[in-house]
């Protein structure tokens, strides 16, 4: 993504590079395109985040080119190669770094802000795919909302900048060949990527080790350009002569024009194949990969002078994209996340334009006024040194304000308001929730365990209710019910009527024998979302009979159950409390009378939940032993119930509870508890 094509000569510079071919930025285009098209419409452009996978194959393919022509010359420096890299990089990076940051500063609440800050130092550092990693995953709700999101290729691409150059100078020095080496190590690579997407989704698609075969796709290709093997150069030769034969009446003598325009367009059916059938759905990159980056060495295998490659990809309009896709590529997701945030929604789809449009200007003039005065002006060594200074200090100061909790101090000059915490907000009880090792192993794709340390006194299962209370009653400072451990997936009810090949039933199983195998648990949580009821009588029936045998066996095996009724829902967002607090909100206010979107409370029946309540009334008749909580009984009084407490939102969305939420009804469960028992 990040190597352009080709550099003006430079005498002072050893290193060797690749004839500037037009064709390999209109690709660039189409990679760049595709991409803002999927971020900017999702729904058109379902598989536009292919075009990721392209810039891999295209950087792949460009640096190998450098580096192994360079080799075999004799003049490659490891100083003018990185050098090379910096100039190229760091100034639209560091650029977009800043101005997220100083917007930020007037736009994000303090949970927000400290979240930018942490992604902006892992963006100076080119580990921020790691950093992703370990949250939320890259087709999530909350990805909408992380303005950094995007670079995760960019650290993706550095790793393999700095290994790469590395490995083949050891097999020049050591003598083995590049291609057999390259293709070793791509093989791997690409295992690697099928055997965790199956297994971890999340970790396939961020992990270098599993995307690196992206690259090396790219890395064979040029090493192939570059040797014109005699044995692939006569098998290509052969081949054209039969495609010649099929299209044309007559035998003629053939140059490869045949089969190079056979190759392009075969490739490009490839990538428009991969953008219409890959959605996020899929696993992804797993198999589903190869569309793109096969797609895209075909195209560029194919030459400058194939039809498509000369006429499409050659064409102003798309080159001028492709040189501008490095900072088109750093500017459009900042704008369209930080509209998101604003919004509190999905922004119109006129916004969604105007992001685009301002992205592609300011692309321009990063690329017209950044770029390349810093990339080939003089003083060339001096501007490195300059670089590396000004990303360290990015680095640090979004470090930070990560560990100031977001510099906080910005909304109280602005009166104060309403706060949250934004990792909670997006399901950040899922974050890190992999951490019950000591327990049990293996854990199952996509379910979660989590605990507090020491020997567990209280289980919690079931869904993302069970994983909202989870961590209120964690952070609970009592010394017994506080040991806790969670045990769930979203969408799953902790019921015993799923199938055991569902991934449901598998979680279900785990957690049951792990509380039964484990003498420290006295009591078990059962909680849920009350969805269940809108499925209808029959399915509420399934789900009542579900309970009462979780329950049967719990109580069977000598454990204390609690029944955790579901909380109240809202009717909207709550996120539209917070945006009535941000900074810029704040001064906008004072400045333009606006209704404010958040109410102080609301009614218990704005969300109906008199057909749940009405079968949990079943449950509570049968069980006369069990603790039945009802959370609505202290979040509301007489109908009426609470969205804000002592200035902090007690809800993260229209149904789940906040941190804060979590934590204020924690000791009321305790205390209950202790009643009880």
């Amino acid at each position: 993504m990040t190597s352009k094509t080709a550099a003006p000569s430079d005498n002072s510079e050893h290193l060797t590079h690749p004839k500037y071919r037009a064709d390999i930025d209109g690709l660039r285009a189409i990679a760049i395109l595709s991409v803002v098209g999927f971020h900017a419409f999702p729904f058109w452009v379902k598989g536009g985040f292919i075009g990721v996978d392209i810039f891999f194959v295209i950087s792949g393919y460009l640096i190998s080119t450098i580096i192994i022509s360079s080799l075999e010359r004799n003049s490659f420096s490891f100083i003018e190669f990185y050098s090379r890299r910096i100039r190229r990089i760091f100034p639209a990076l560091l650029l977009v770094l800043m101005a997220c940051f100083t917007f930020g500063w007037f736009a994000l609440l303090a949970d927000e802000y400290k979240q930018l800050g942490k992604h902006i130092t892992g963006s100076a550092a080119f580990v921020s795919n790691f950093l992703f990693w370990n949250e939320n995953g890259y087709f999530d709700n909350a990805a909408e909302t992380k303005p950094l999101l995007h670079i995760w290729s960019l650290g993706i691409e550095e790793q393999y900048y700095v290994v790469w150059p590395l490995l083949l100078w050891l097999a020049w020095k050591k003598r083995f060949n590049f291609l057999v080496t390259t293709l070793v190590i791509a093989l791997i690579s690409f295992v690697l990527n099928v055997v965790y997407v199956r297994s971890d989704t999340v970790a396939a698609f961020y992990s270098p080790q599993t995307r690196f075969w992206e690259l090396l796709m790219g890395s064979v290709l040029a090493y192939v350009t570059l040797h014109k093997q005699s044995v692939l150069a006569k098998f290509q030769h052969r081949l054209d002569t039969r495609l010649a034969r099929i299209f044309h009446e007559q035998v003629r003598e053939t140059n490869g024009s045949i089969l190079c325009n056979v190759q392009s367009v075969f490739g490009a059916v490839l990538i428009v194949i991969g953008i219409i059938l890959i959605t996020k759905e899929r696993q992804f990159p797993g198999w589903w990969a190869l569309l793109p980056t096969l797609g895209a060495v075909l195209v560029i295998s194919a030459g400058s002078q194939a039809w498509l490659n000369r006429v499409i990809l050659s064409s102003r309009v798309l080159v001028w994209f492709g040189l501008i896709s490095y900072p088109l590529y750093l500017w459009h997701w900042p704008l369209l996340s930080f509209s998101r945030i604003l919004a509190s929604e999905m922004p119109s789809i006129g916004v969604r334009i105007g992001a685009v449009v301002v992205s592609i200007t300011l692309a321009w003039l990063t690329y017209r006024f950044i770029e390349n005065p810093v990339r080939f002006g003089l003083k060339k060594l001096r501007i490195v040194w300059i670089l590396i200074f000004l990303a360290i200090s990015v680095g640090a100061i979004g470090y930070y304000t990560y560990r100031q909790d977001g510099l906080g101090f910005r909304i109280g000059m602005l009166d104060g308001g309403v706060t949250n915490d934004l990792k909670y907000r997006h399901g950040g009880f899922y974050e890190g929730a992999r951490d019950c090792s000591d327990i049990y192993t293996p854990l199952i794709a996509n379910t979660w365990c989590a605990k507090k340390d020491g020997d567990p006194v209280v289980a919690v299962i079931g869904d993302s209710h069970a994983g909202q209370l989870f961590l209120g009653l964690k952070e609970s400072s009592d010394t017994k019910f506080s040991q806790a451990i969670f045990m769930g997936a979203g969408s799953c009810y902790a019921t015993l009527d799923w199938d055991s090949r569902d991934g449901c039933g598998k979680q279900l199983k785990l957690a049951f024998d792990i509380i039964e195998k484990t003498k420290s648990i006295q009591f078990v949580f059962v909680v849920g979302f009350y969805g269940w009821t809108d499925k209808g009588d029959e399915f509420a029936k399934f789900y009542i009979d579900g309970y009462k045998k979780t329950i049967d066996y719990f109580l069977s095996i000598g454990r204390k159950v609690v029944f955790v009724i579901d909380n109240p829902a809202l009717g909207f967002d709550p996120e539209a409390c917070l945006s009535q607090e941000r900074p810029i909100e704040k001064v906008l206010s004072k400045l333009i009378s606006k209704t404010p979107l958040c109410p102080s409370e609301f009614t218990t029946n704005l969300i109906d939940q008199s057909k749940y309540r009405a079968y949990v009334g079943e449950l509570v008749a049968s069980y006369p032993d069990v603790l039945f909580y009802d959370p609505q009984k202290k979040l509301c009084s007489n109908g009426v119930c609470k969205i804000i407490d002592n200035g902090k939102l007690l809800y993260s969305d229209w149904n789940h509870l906040s941190r804060y939420g979590s934590s204020f009804l924690a000791n009321d469960i305790f205390m209950q508890l202790r009643n009880k028992w």
